[in-house]
């Protein structure tokens, strides 16, 4: 049974209205009592031991962060994550973690943490700091997507550690030392989307792997979505007319014996509806009338953003080979950087498949590609 805690503002700092919704889930007390005791006047407490209820409570709303208890039974932690990413709610999760290693943050954020803190080595004012990031990235989606930049320095901390390691398991780092690491790393190199894709993509020298490729790397940058790539007639510019195929796509929680028929219809309209567009499109739910039209009703309860991937995004008239979308629940929005790294990812998507086809010298349509797969399926990030 989940227990409540208003912790009201101390000395008038922060009133009960304005205090941050925070789910926590934890068996321990000593665990609870030191959150409630850090949070004291910046949260409004709900504690609560069993996953199950913890999905539960998430999907009824009222939360915008979730604090998960890994410090002691991480596995339990990281299906607890899971579960609770899994109900696609608007809610950024931080999970307490092992101080004493950056492995345990690689954990938690491939379980679906948005944030790690190591508790209790933490202090009550970097618990609170992160608890208010968290809740900003759920109320502000201009800001930066934390989950992403902390997700990069995990991947890189396992592989610099591996490599010490002489191939082996990871070597024990401080958590404090990993975060410092990736601010460093991150400022003298400037890590970018594009050279990331762009040596990903640039071995595919075939339709079907460079779909595959490219959808592989896109789910890995955003999260759970459907997505569908569009193709195209021959020798379709931007903003002409013409027939468009789909080429590929992933069903993320589409009803599976409908989705391919639905998807087809997808490409009927909504490629025609912003192929003429340089730049990427965003359309919320509430305007999708207004960008599709009258067959607006095939992405009902919908989010998306939709990109060309052009042959020459500064030509006059440069031919657009795919036209790239996707959608998902609005009660997980697509932030702005995920529209930054979508927008980028057309850019360096739309060159190669210029270079793909230069290779195969196709003077018809391309194909219809490689077809589409389901999220259960195997096919993840």
């Amino acid at each position: 049974m989940a227990s409540s805690s208003n912790n009201e503002a101390n000395g008038g700092q922060t009133s009960g209205d304005r205090a941050v919704p925070v789910l926590v889930v934890s068996a321990r007390e000593s665990v609870l009592g030191s959150v409630r005791e850090a949070l004291e006047g910046d949260a409004r407490l709900t504690e609560i031991a069993g996953t199950e209820e913890a999905s539960r409570l998430v999907e009824g709303g009222g939360f915008s962060v979730v604090v998960v208890d890994g410090t002691e039974t991480a596995e339990d932690a990281e299906r607890s994550c899971e579960a609770i990413a899994s109900t696609r709610s608007a809610v950024s999760i931080v999970m307490l973690v092992d101080g004493e290693s950056a492995d345990g943050a690689v954990r938690a954020l491939r379980a679906g943490a948005s944030d790690v803190v190591a508790w209790p080595e933490a202090s009550a004012g970097e618990l609170i700091e992160r608890v208010r990031v968290a809740h900003q990235r759920v109320t502000d989606t201009a800001g930066e997507d934390r989950r992403e930049r902390l997700e990069r320095l995990a991947n890189q901390v396992t592989s610099e550690t591996q490599a010490a390691a002489g191939g082996g398991a990871p070597s024990p780092r401080p958590l404090e030392e990993a975060y410092r690491e990736l601010q460093a790393q991150a400022a003298a190199k400037g890590v970018a989307v594009s050279t990331e894709l762009e040596t990903l993509l640039r071995d595919e020298l075939d339709i079907d792997g460079l779909l595959r490729t490219y959808l592989e790397y896109i789910l890995g940058r955003v999260g759970s979505t459907n997505a569908a790539i569009y193709l195209p007639g021959a020798g379709i510019s931007m903003g002409e007319g013409g027939d468009w195929t789909l080429g590929a796509y992933i069903n993320y929680d589409l009803a599976r014996d409908s989705a391919e028929m639905m998807l087809d219809q997808l490409a009927t309209f909504v490629p025609e509806s912003v192929a003429a567009n340089r730049d990427l499109t965003r359309v919320p739910d509430e305007r999708a009338d207004e960008v599709f039209g009258e067959q607006s009703h095939w992405l009902a309860g919908q989010d998306s953003i939709v990109v060309s991937a052009l042959d020459d995004p500064d030509a006059p008239e440069p031919e657009c080979h795919a036209v790239l979308h996707l959608f998902r629940d609005p009660r997980s929005p697509f932030t702005e950087a995920d529209a930054e790294t979508f927008a980028k990812s057309a850019a360096l998507f739309g060159k190669q498949m210029s270079r793909v086809i230069r290779v195969h010298h196709r003077g018809g349509p391309v194909d219809d590609g490689f077809g589409g797969f389901d999220a259960d399926d195997g096919f993840a990030a």
